[in-house]
């Protein structure tokens, strides 16, 4: 159950860790008497050094005979926004299934802060909102 902190969001009342995640979205929370820090889940680096929040080197993906992904170089830095814009079947669902770790590269390498997808979604590094829900193919139960 969530509840409203004097104008500072909502903090959960089942989990009090949350509530220093707060901090970062709403400000000080120091009227929430549970509130603590979260460490920061991303790889500790100097600003200078710090990875691409996205990087594919020569991602290829195959669907049996077709090829959806044909040698993709991408690098978007920490911070910078990018649209993928294409007509039906450029593939773009297919890289940002790659990016999320959802469907793994055929060939070629993703990383995403410098770290395997599902390592940094481990972390709590990447979330994504889909247009569509399902299953895809690569996951069995």
């Amino acid at each position: 159950m969530a509840r409203k902190t004097p104008g500072n969001g909502f903090v959960s009342d089942h989990n009090p860790a949350l509530a220093g995640s707060w901090s970062h979205v709403c400000g000080n929370t120091s009227d929430v008497a549970h509130a603590t820090s979260i460490p920061d889940p991303r790889p500790q680096t100097s600003p200078g050094d710090a990875p691409p929040a996205i990087e594919l080197v020569g991602v290829h993906k195959r669907f049996g005979a077709v090829h959806a992904l044909r040698g993709i170089d991408l690098t978007i830095r920490s911070g910078e926004i990018a649209a993928f814009l294409g007509p039906n079947g450029a593939g773009k669902t297919t890289t940002i299934d790659v990016i999320l770790g959802l469907s793994d590269p055929t060939e070629g390498t993703a990383k995403v802060y410098g770290m395997k997808p599902a390592e940094a979604i481990s972390r709590g590094l990447v979330s994504a909102v889909m247009q569509t829900g399902g299953l895809l193919k690569d996951f069995t139960l």
